[in-house]
């Protein structure tokens, strides 16, 4: 009787332990808020400029949903494609490709960085995207 205790506990362990979802596990699935863009241009690793658009009642970024199967649409009509890989997240729309590296990857909030090289004449600057999302 002991030893059928003993399995029986052992048991509803397991399955508490093993057989449980986790409720917090990351899913990109679904409609998120555009909260805000910074753009950082340097040149070298000079900082030349920051701008930044933050959503508002009266600045409107918009949204973008990421649907199953890897397609998306944005607020304007506008689609996409997109993969996610660990924290890459492309995104391919019809002019361009955006690689972001999820720097915040939570259930209600989502941050992502992009970088890019610019050769404009002589000189050629980096510039440093960060979006951030929330459901």
């Amino acid at each position: 009787m002991k030893q059928l205790r003993s399995i029986f506990l052992l048991g509803t362990f397991a399955l508490l332990l093993f057989g449980c979802s986790k409720d917090d596990e990351f899913s990109i699935l679904g409609k998120w808020n555009i909260d805000k863009i910074t753009i950082s241009y340097y040149q070298g690793s000079t900082l030349v400029q920051t701008m930044s658009q933050v959503d508002s009642p009266d600045n409107d970024l918009g949204w973008v949903e990421f649907k199953d199967g890897g397609t998306g649409s944005d607020n304007e009509g506008g689609t996409f494609t997109w993969t996610l890989s660990g924290s890459n997240l492309t995104v391919v729309t019809e002019s361009e490709t955006l690689d972001l590296k999820l720097t915040t990857k939570e259930n209600k909030k989502l941050v992502g960085e992009a970088t890019q090289t610019i050769t404009e004449g002589e000189a050629t600057y980096t510039l440093k995207t960060v979006i951030e999302l929330s459901r």
